[in-house]
């Protein structure tokens, strides 16, 4: 009986000390070594539906929680690697004139159908949700743009409301991917 008891005692501590041992190691990836394989922005232009994915262009300088960022002007968005579901989440946009987030698919890496567009006035908005058409797939890849109001109708309409691009003629964009539960 006692041997029996030592046994469970053992097991309990062997699983405690794994515990912490994951844990440790969990927030030295988070706080630290992930912080330094990543920069502080990454902005990635190109690939718009005349440019092939080898031509996409990435300036790295990276965040620590694996957020991306662009901007054109004064229109700047955040987006980060999120949950799969049936909305994304931007964390923060700034428009200097009205216009609409909207997410695409990624198609042989570049952008593909639209899943979703949300309109939204010219400002800061924080945790932006725009609504799909239907549930992105964890693992998979998915691009944010802001595209253009253009006749200011708040109606979105993929042949007229355009991409936003840089000053290269470039468009702006975001590419993170979707995981299989929280980040």
């Amino acid at each position: 009986m006692m041997e029996k008891i030592k046994s469970y005692w053992t097991i309990g501590l062997v699983a405690v000390v794994a515990l912490l041992v994951g844990f440790a190691a969990s927030s030295l990836w988070s706080g630290g070594l992930k912080s330094k394989m990543l920069s502080s922005e990454t902005r990635v232009t190109g690939a718009d539906k005349n440019t092939s994915p080898s031509e996409v262009s990435t300036n790295f300088a990276m965040p620590k929680e694996n957020v991306m960022s662009a901007a054109s002007s004064g229109d700047t968005f955040v987006v980060a690697d999120q949950p799969a579901g049936n909305s994304v989440v931007v964390s923060k946009v700034t428009l200097e004139k009205a216009a609409w987030v909207v997410v695409h698919e990624d198609r042989d890496g570049a952008p593909g159908n639209i899943l979703g567009a949300l309109w939204l006035p010219a400002g800061t908005a924080t945790q932006a949700s725009v609504e799909l058409l239907r549930d992105t797939q964890a693992g998979k890849a998915y691009y944010v743009m802001i595209h253009e109001d253009t006749l200011s109708d708040k109606q979105f309409d993929h042949a007229q409301d355009l991409p936003l691009k840089d000053a290269s003629g470039a468009v702006i964009m975001m590419k993170f991917k979707m995981t299989s539960g929280a980040i």
